[in-house]
């Protein structure tokens, strides 16, 4: 079974418990965790979030079953802090067509929605591309992925 960790911060919030209610009643076949923030009340700083999903995704990154799902007011400081970690590909995205490319392209493994700004697609529609589409380990973008990873040594 696939685990999604889903996390935002106060600015998050509502985007996070849409996609939880889409993920709750469409998607059955993973096993989805609500880290928080539990209150939209509650100021939480985003990079803790993002520390937590990236930490889970990591701890577990071989078997490719462990996605993360990431939303803050824009979106930017969550993809910040999570890409802070190696082999973490946090990618924001505002479409279907970005989550797509996310997923096929650059095997991203955190999915980072925007709480505040207006996105192309409904935050539904984006997670339901991105987490049904799979990584296309062509000769292209393995060496894409092994650049980005050699980069982040620096």
């Amino acid at each position: 079974m696939f685990n999604l960790y889903v996390a935002s911060d106060h600015d998050g919030f509502e985007v996070k418990e849409q996609v939880l209610k889409y993920l709750n009643e469409k998607e059955n076949k993973y096993l989805i965790h609500n880290l928080g923030t539990q209150f939209k009340e509650e100021l939480i700083d985003y990079p803790v979030y993002a520390s937590m999903v990236s930490s889970l995704v990591l701890e577990h990154l071989e078997d490719d079953r462990h996605l993360g799902i990431l939303i803050c007011k824009t979106g930017m400081g969550m993809s910040i802090s999570a890409n802070k970690n190696k082999n973490i590909r946090a990618i924001l995205c505002f479409s279907k067509e970005q989550a797509k490319i996310s997923r096929k392209e650059y095997n991203s493994n955190i999915l980072v929605l925007p709480g505040k700004l207006p996105t192309i697609d409904p935050p539904e529609e984006i997670v339901r591309t991105w987490i049904d589409c799979k990584y296309i380990p062509n000769y292209v973008n393995i060496r894409k992925l092994y650049l980005l990873e050699k980069i982040k040594e620096f």
